[in-house]
């Protein structure tokens, strides 16, 4: 139905722009005094006009998608939601520490302590919370992801639509 309904869409264009030329060419008729028994005369043929000022489009698309603001703003967003998936990641597991201290006092008899501490700290138990928030923010990652590329989509096809009309 939608193929039958597009085919129909497609006709109703065609005849509104046969219907247009029809009305330009009476227009011209009427506006150089042209009376409708006679054919109008032959046109001057024009030279079509020289594009060589365009880039390539390949060109301009890598400048635009690396210059646009909203693009721009987007990647940092991107990279803010990566740091928060690797510290949900980092806060999720144990951790390891080493410290080492060495004190020496200067008293009538010299002393001295030296320590090394190693700690392991983790989550104990938090019922698998720390775990969730690591995958909630890997998938809010994930969904960034996807919404950075529709919108590198929806601005390359901005400006190859803008490319065409540039051409034509």
């Amino acid at each position: 139905l939608q193929a039958q309904a597009d085919a129909l869409n497609a006709q109703v264009g065609f005849l509104t722009a046969k219907n247009r030329s029809s009305n330009a060419y009476a227009s011209l008729r009427s506006i150089i005094g042209w009376d409708n028994g006679d054919p109008l005369p032959a046109l001057a043929s024009v030279a079509e006009p020289a594009n060589a000022d365009i880039p390539e489009l390949g060109a301009l698309l890598r400048e635009g998608v690396k210059d646009r603001p909203d693009l721009a703003a987007a990647r940092r967003n991107l990279d803010a939601l990566r740091f928060s998936k690797h510290l949900a990641e980092r806060n999720a597991g144990p951790t390891l520490s080493l410290e080492g201290s060495f004190t020496k006092w200067f008293s009538p008899e010299i002393l001295e302590s030296r320590a090394l501490t190693l700690t392991l700290n983790g989550p104990f138990f938090d019922g698998g919370l720390s775990r969730a928030q690591a995958r909630q923010a890997a998938m809010q990652f994930l969904a960034g992801e996807a919404n950075y590329t529709q919108q590198e989509r929806n601005a390359r096809a901005e400006i190859e639509a803008a490319y065409a009309t540039n051409v034509q």
